[in-house]
């Protein structure tokens, strides 16, 4: 049971993550001029781009989110799925997949959080780094 639910959490970390980074290259590359006016006025790069990350987190984490409501009342996923075909107690199944279902949305919310912090260095140069430093 472990690979099955391992490989269900690293595929939902990565579909986020996926989606986080590509919303934050084009909100940095659509406010651009806002982000240099930010830095301009003294403030720092993590506050300035602080937005733009906050906004491609929520987007990545949506579908994970969406999926986690509705579990049991519109999707039969797979785990409960067999689980009750297996013979288990369809309460114990749920639980189980309500536990997976956790497991994959605190993954993919720490995999967009550490992706689009990392890319924030990336994303700017070092002379801004040093600026405010």
């Amino acid at each position: 049971m472990v690979v099955p639910v391992g490989g269900m959490i690293v595929a939902s970390s990565m579909q986020a993550t996926g989606l986080a980074l590509r919303r934050l290259r084009e909100d940095l590359e659509s406010a651009r001029a806002t982000i240099e006016t930010r830095l301009t006025l003294g403030i720092p790069i993590a506050e300035a781009l602080l937005p733009h990350r906050r906004g491609a987190v929520q987007t990545a984490l949506a579908p994970v989110i969406d999926a986690t409501k509705v579990v049991g009342l519109i999707s039969l996923p797979g785990a409960m799925t067999g689980l009750i075909m297996a013979g288990v107690d369809p309460l114990t199944a749920i639980r189980y997949q309500i536990v997976v279902m956790y497991m994959q949305l605190a993954a993919a919310t720490m995999a967009t959080l550490m992706a689009t912090r990392l890319a924030e260095r990336t994303c700017t140069d070092r002379q801004a780094e040093r600026l405010h430093a």
